[in-house]
Formats: C-alpha cells, structure tokens, sequence
C-alpha cells in the first residue's frame, strides 16, 4: 500500500493545485486517504485503546528519526516505532507505572516542545 499511494501522498502534501497539475483527482486521493486513516485508527484503538498522545508520538519521532519528509519512507518507519513502544512498554511491570500514562506524559511533553518550536518560527 505505501509503494502504491505513497506517490499521490506526497504529491498531495504540495497542495491542491500541484496535485491537479498533474492529473491526479485530489478529491477522491483525499477521500481514501482519510477513509483509510480512520479505519486504521478505529482498528488500533479497538485492539490496543486509548493511548492518546501515541500517534503524535510516533509521527514525530518518525520524523525524527528520517527527515526526508517522503511518506514511502515515513510510512513504514512509523508503525515500527509505535509497536517498539507498545511492545517496549508492556515489558515495564503494569505494577510501575501504566502504559497509557507514559505514553501521554511523553506525548504531552513532546506537544509543548512541537508547540514552543512552532511558535517561535
């Protein structure tokens, strides 16, 4: 799926108008996209719950990681990181500190840093 519509992603990224240049029908990229998007996130949270601050945990540190902002290179280094810290994080006893816990307070800080570099641009 990512060597398929990874392409359109980021021809996407440009804006609507460089993605109507050439010829791609951005509405309905768009409508996938976000179709696709919500299935995922329905599916991760019936399984794994609501671990809020996970997906921009993950997004972030998969930026962080690769800076080439392509989503053929993004896409796959993003759930590698989110199963290292689900996985990573079940190793910790439950006794300690939960999960979710750490997974929001790391998120949390790591949304004020994004927000503080954000704000000073």
């Amino acid at each position: 799926m990512v060597a398929c519509w990874g392409r359109h992603w980021d021809v996407l990224a440009l804006g609507h108008d460089a993605a109507t240049n050439p010829g791609l029908r951005v509405r309905r990229e768009m409508v996938f996209a976000l179709l696709l998007v919500a299935v995922l996130v329905s599916v991760s949270t019936a399984l794994v719950g609501a671990v809020a601050f996970l997906g921009l945990l993950v997004v972030s540190l998969a930026r962080l990681v690769d800076a080439s902002e392509t989503h053929p290179r993004l896409l796959p280094i993003a759930p590698l990181i989110s199963a290292i810290a689900l996985v990573g994080g079940q190793l910790v006893p439950e006794r300690a500190t939960p999960l979710s816990v750490v997974v929001d307070l790391l998120g949390g800080l790591l949304f004020f840093v994004l927000l503080l570099k954000g704000w000073s641009r």
